[in-house]
């Protein structure tokens, strides 16, 4: 939470933050013609009217310094270049649509810094109301990674024992292959393949699936660096139903911060999943009991250089009259 101050001596009355305060209407202008949060209670702390006050007449100062050690982060204000964007829509693009999920990490160590410069920009990302029902679990410790890795291997170990075994391959083989006549397996036209090629399909599924006891795979990827988003305490009955996604576009913001940094980056799915499963691998990175983690990323450095956007598609798109 902030305390509010409008500085009468830098504000000239333009009142574009109350314009711009559409959903709440906090700021009205008073009898002197200033601005006035006279609707505070109604405040979600978006920030909007201090974002666009021409003249910096607008503060908000923390209510609660940042603590390390307690493991409180305040995300500071942050004054813009003045002008037009120095980004062009060509370079937006390129930046964005060449970013891509890396799965081979280098072992160089991911500094400190830039994980706190990608944790900055988390912070930050939108979310319904403004919530921010969000927080953050850096993992580096070799050791800590490491027994995580161990903890999802042993998590997965008891899916993979049944299939290895030839009556529960095949009931898979089959199933899977009646089902993928029906239903497209990701972005492949399976519903259109003979029976005998969607079996066969599903067979080498299964074989990439079950790694070897001499495998150098890893569910983590090697990766020296994991970010988790976990779920606040709120609980709002208005916004509980965004909060996934909430976390899904803080996120994002970090895969693009990580890729600004030099940084390659990776969303860990098989670690929401199993996470979400069981409890035990909560404890592995100090979850509180009932606290739950909405998305991981993995970071690191990698030795990839992409050459170029690689098309995608086909999707519905529809304009409306």
């Amino acid at each position: 939470m902030f305390l509010k101050t409008i500085d009468p001596d830098k504000c000239t009355s333009c009142m574009q933050c109350e314009a711009v305060c559409t959903n709440s209407q906090v700021i009205v202008q008073n009898e002197e013609g200033l601005p006035e949060f006279r609707f505070d209670t109604r405040c979600i702390y978006c920030g909007h009217c201090l974002a666009i006050c021409p003249e910096d007449a607008i503060t908000f100062t923390p209510l609660q310094e940042p603590d390390e050690e307690a493991g409180t982060y305040v995300a500071k204000t942050v004054s813009l270049a003045s002008g037009a964007s120095v980004f062009s829509p060509d370079s937006v693009f390129e930046f964005l649509c060449s970013t891509r999920s890396t799965r081979i990490f280098n072992t160089r160590p991911v500094e400190r810094e830039k994980l706190q410069t990608i944790v900055d920009a988390m912070a930050r990302a939108a979310s319904a109301g403004n919530e921010q029902n969000r927080n953050f679990c850096i993992v580096t410790a070799p050791q800590t990674l490491d027994a995580l890795e161990q903890a999802l291997a042993q998590h997965y170990a008891k899916s993979l024992k049944a299939l290895r075994k030839p009556v529960s391959r095949t009931v898979f083989i089959w199933i899977g292959a009646l089902r993928a006549g029906k239903q497209n397996i990701g972005t492949l036209e399976t519903a259109k393949m003979p029976f005998k090629q969607r079996r066969q399909l599903m067979q080498s599924i299964l074989k990439d699936a079950i790694p070897t006891t001499d495998s150098s795979f890893s569910y983590l990827k090697h990766a020296p660096a994991l970010i988790l988003v976990t779920r606040g305490e709120k609980y709002s009955t208005m916004h509980k139903e965004f909060y996934r996604g909430d976390a899904s576009i803080s996120a994002t913001f970090g895969i693009l911060m990580a890729k600004a940094l030099g940084l390659a980056s990776c969303r860990m799915g098989l670690l929401e999943i199993a996470l979400a499963q069981d409890p035990k691998l909560g404890r592995l990175v100090k979850l509180k009991p009932g606290e739950r983690l909405d998305a991981a990323v993995a970071f690191g450095y990698a030795d990839l250089h992409w050459r170029r956007i690689p098309p995608r598609g086909p999707v519905r798109v529809v304009w409306l009259p």
